[in-house]
């Protein structure tokens, strides 16, 4: 993942490179590294925003991950705020039972209660 990062950091911020800085963020995030993950998903956040618009719905992905991320350490204002984003791109746009926009909807609810 990292050589493909390499490969397609050359082109400058393609939008391939948002999606390699999300894979590897997330190969991170699962491997209990959630210092190493949280830059990569914030600069591919940042590269999907320009490449797509502040509201594409592909932005969810990497919106829920940082959602999760804070969430885990103890940060859980931010993390309503990455949630909240998602929900907001894929209201509309996906199914009401769309599994990411479901989870989102859960770990907002479940973090709006613990406040």
């Amino acid at each position: 993942m990292q050589e493909a990062l390499e490969v397609f950091e050359r082109i400058a911020d393609h939008h391939e490179v948002a999606v390699c800085l999300h894979n590897l963020g997330s190969i991170y995030h699962r491997r209990a590294e959630p210092a190493r993950a949280e830059p990569l998903y914030r600069r591919a956040l940042a590269i999907k925003e320009r490449a797509l618009g502040p509201d594409h719905p592909e932005l969810a992905t990497t919106l829920t991950n940082l959602g999760t991320l804070c969430e885990q350490r103890g940060r859980a204002a931010e993390a309503l705020v990455f949630y909240g984003r998602a929900i907001s791109v894929l209201e509309g746009v996906v199914e009401d039972d769309h599994p990411t926009l479901t989870v989102c909807r859960e770990q907002q609810a479940a973090l709006s209660t613990r406040e």
